[in-house]
């Protein structure tokens, strides 16, 4: 007898249900589940995270996985994405002064993309991460790519993340937008 002639593996019991009808696995726990008790992980779910580690880059878990490793690196990244939402961003134009409190060493950067919103949260996410508060010198640039007669833009952008303080540089621009009226 060949290993093809051989009968199919009979199904295994599910360790969410505990029926008789578990024909695939958990890709965390690779314990065996039925398609019915994986639980799936919303598709944005950890869009901007740049280096995905390959336990949370699975679309469906079993849900002892989804309790004990896929929530909390979830509240994690949605905590650090709501940072993210906040960061001040600074472009090269800016002429005014910034009280910078702490400066990174090196600039961030990310390439190819198709939006310019989403270059500017990829960086903003970034520098989140790292436990900024802004983004300066921020400049965001495209690209015409060409494919015959085929064409669209790329986008890529860099900053430098800081941390600055936020309500010294709003009292500033309202007091030169007050002399720039001239009340």
């Amino acid at each position: 007898m060949t290993s093809s002639d051989q009968l199919p593996e009979a199904p295994l019991e599910c360790i969410s249900c505990r029926k008789l009808k578990a024909r695939t696995e958990c890709p965390l726990c690779f314990e065996p589940i039925c398609k019915t008790c994986l639980l799936p992980v919303p598709d944005d779910a950890f869009q901007y995270m740049p280096d995905r580690p390959e336990d949370l880059s699975h679309p469906r878990y079993c849900g002892f996985c989804l309790d004990a490793t896929i929530n909390p690196a979830l509240e994690e990244y949605t905590e650090v994405l709501e940072r993210a939402k906040k960061i001040c961003l600074l472009t090269k134009a800016y002429k005014g002064h910034v009280s910078t409190i702490k400066k990174a060493k090196f600039p961030i950067e990310v390439k190819d993309y198709p939006d310019r919103e989403e270059v500017i949260m990829r960086l903003a996410y970034l520098a989140a991460k790292e436990g900024y508060n802004a983004l300066l010198q921020a400049d965001v640039v495209s690209a015409k790519v060409r494919n015959e007669a085929y064409q669209k833009s790329s986008w890529s952008g860099t900053g430098w993340p800081a941390t600055i303080d936020a309500e010294r540089l709003d009292r500033d621009e309202a007091r030169e937008e007050m002399y720039r009226r001239g009340k």
